[in-house]
């Protein structure tokens, strides 16, 4: 009996858990368009009060940067990993430079900053080739490339394969994984680029997940998501894109 009311209650915290989850992964995924449609709506409204001699649109335009900082708490507060954590709390710290900046209290200019850009991404190269890759002892069951202001092509068709990491430096990388099969059900790829762009080419049956960052960059997933009984592994891109593009397809 007490067995049976606590699977009952197991089953019923699952239940909410996987409910509170999805609702936390559909605000994401609206929390743009909230956020860009409420501040067209903003503008609508400040042109119309300028129009009739109410204000002057310009002075609170200035504030611009309160949508960037907005989008950053919504992504903190809807983060459901370390990496959509930090990619908030990154979000909201642009937009506070930029507000403060707009608002005359720093002492220099955010634009001063930029090549922490540079920083960021030599970091992120080195933090990236510290981690320990979980290769199983098989080299074949990954996908490694580098590209740096050249191309490379990468092709695999392991019965197991398991990830990889793909870096495109002013350069790119394609990665053609049409012939591959997963065992474990799921693979990791890793990717990063830095004025560049990286193409992966996957099979139809794979089931594509982006956790890609994108900072004045782009991730395009063209794949046709399989039905569920013609699903043959999960492919979850991870990494970082800095003005330039990681693409998914068929």
């Amino acid at each position: 009996m007490r067995h049976g009311i606590r699977d009952r209650i197991d089953e019923r915290t699952e239940y909410e858990a996987k409910v509170a989850n999805n609702a936390r992964l559909a605000f994401r995924q609206m929390l743009p368009r909230l956020i860009f449609g409420g501040w067209l709506a903003v503008l609508g409204v400040l042109f119309t009060l300028d129009n009739i001699g109410v204000l002057d649109a310009r002075a609170w335009i200035s504030y611009w940067p309160v949508a960037i900082v907005a989008l950053g708490v919504g992504l903190i507060a809807s983060s459901r990993t370390q990496g959509e954590l930090v990619g908030g709390a990154v979000w909201t710290a642009v937009g506070g430079a930029f507000l403060l900046d707009r608002l005359h209290w720093l002492p220099v200019k955010v634009w001063d900053f930029w090549p922490l850009l540079l920083v960021g991404a030599g970091a992120s190269l080195v933090l990236r080739g510290m981690r320990p890759r979980a290769t199983g002892g098989d080299e074949s069951s990954t996908m490694h490339a580098f590209a740096m202001m050249s191309g490379v092509t990468r092709k695999s068709a392991s019965i197991g394969f398991e990830g990889g990491t793909l870096n495109a430096i002013m350069g790119g990388v394609e990665a053609d994984l049409r012939n591959a099969q997963m065992v474990r059900r799921q693979a990791v790829l890793d990717c990063f680029a830095f004025w560049g762009g990286i193409d992966i080419k996957v099979p139809p049956g794979w089931t594509v997940h982006s956790r890609i960052f994108p900072f004045m960059g782009g991730f395009d997933d063209k794949t046709t998501p399989p039905a569920p009984e013609d699903s043959t592994g999960e492919l979850v891109i991870t990494g970082f894109v800095c003005m330039g593009g990681v693409s998914v397809k068929n």
